[in-house]
Parts: structure tokens; C-alpha cells; sequence
């Protein structure tokens, strides 16, 4: 259930066959454990063996979940946890220990009890559904900012009459007057290209292509 939820996550992807001997070609789940094999996410029982009809223990599903994250790239400065205050900490067997560590860091997989882990024992459909959850606020958490959009430059050109020039549609100078010190006067169109006198204080200039 885990891997074909996470393969939907991910759209669906195809995958070659992963050829575990307990996973027929067509079932429900064959297409996501493909996938799931081909990224290294399930990597199937020491004996070959997928074994799709296992209760999922909740450290296989801490190290799936690790895996899965890892391959998309969010595997750097990961927070973890120190799983020593739980009385359970060492049935956590060896492969799922990094797995569980980032999880109960990440505040993804939470304890059984104030102490407890119980690495074990099985993952409910409710339980499934709660850590996706988690999951999925997680990694939009660590999504890059997306940069500001750029604003468009005021519109802003060189050289009117007596040399000056405008930049930001405000004319040199070095002054700090604001938008409202400033009056257009006159626009004349030609083509393209406008051409307005602005006019600040009696002191009228010609700019071009505004």
C-alpha cells in the first residue's frame, strides 16, 4: 500500500519489471513496486521475495519513506532525533536505524507512547494516512523559496535636450524630489516611439521613448 500511494505521488511513472517472484505482472501493486525497486526505495525480503501481503512494520515504512525522500534530493542537513531516550530504541534494527531517526527528528513517525517506538509493530491504514500527511507538509516545507517576481523597470531613458537623461522615469539630477514635484506637459507619438516634456519648477526638458 505504502509504495503504490508514493508511486501515484509521484504520477505514476513506468518502470522495468522488478522480477520479485511474488509479485505477479498486471496486480495492483506491480507497476508501483517497479518503480519502487528501480529508485531504490524497497529493495525486497533476503530472500527474494516482496512479500505485498506483509503487514508493513512501522521501521520498514520509516526506511521507505527515508529512501524515497532521499532520492529526491532532500537527504542533505536532514534533522534527526536520538533515539536512546525510547526503552525500544534497540529492536530497531540496523538498516531502518538512520530511517527512524530522521522521522522522529522530522516529527514524521511519533512514539507508540511517551517512551515507546514499537519499530515492529504493524502500520495501520490510519497511521499510513497520517504520516503521509506529514510528509507531504514536510518536503513542502523544504521546497526552495521561489524567487519575488521582478518588477518591470520604470521606464527611464537617456538624453533629452541639454544633455540630461532619465533613469526610473525621473530626471538627473541627483534630487530626491518625488513623482508629484514632476508635470507632463506635452506627448507627441510618432510611430513607436513617445516623446514627453516634463516639467518641475518652471524648468521644462524633453524626454524621448518613454
Amino acid at each position: 500500500m505504502m509504495v503504490t500511494i508514493l508511486h501515484r505521488m509521484e504520477g505514476a511513472p513506468a518502470a522495468s519489471p522488478a522480477g520479485f517472484p511474488d509479485v505477479a505482472a498486471g496486480s495492483y501493486c506491480a507497476a508501483a513496486v517497479d518503480w519502487a525497486a528501480e529508485n531504490g526505495i524497497v529493495t525486497g525480503h533476503d530472500d527474494g521475495a516482496f512479500c505485498p501481503d506483509l503487514p508493513l512494520t512501522r521501521q520498514q515504512m520509516a526506511a521507505i519513506l527515508y529512501r524515497y525522500i532521499s532520492g529526491k534530493g532532500y537527504a542533505d542537513g536532514l534533522e534527526t532525533a536520538d533515539l536512546s531516550p525510547y526503552t525500544d530504541a534497540d529492536q530497531v534494527d540496523a538498516y531502518a536505524r538512520e530511517a527512524m531517526a530522521w522521522a522522529v527528528g522530522a516529527g514524521i513517525i511519533l512514539g507508540t507512547g511517551a517512551d515507546t517506538l514499537t519499530p515492529n509493530g504493524p502500520s495501520t491504514r490510519a497511521q499510513v494516512a497520517v504520516i503521509l500527511m506529514r510528509l507531504d507538509q514536510w518536503t513542502d516545507s523544504r521546497q526552495p523559496e521561489e524567487p519575488a517576481e521582478e518588477q518591470p523597470a520604470q521606464s527611464g531613458t537617456s538624453s533629452g535636450s541639454g544633455g540630461s537623461s532619465s533613469t526610473g522615469g525621473t530626471p538627473s539630477g541627483g534630487s530626491d524630489k518625488t513623482a508629484e514635484d514632476y508635470s507632463i506637459t506635452a506627448l507627441t507619438v510618432s510611430g513607436t516611439a513617445v516623446a514627453a516634456t516634463v516639467c518641475t519648477a518652471g524648468d521644462c526638458t524633453l524626454v524621448g521613448k518613454i
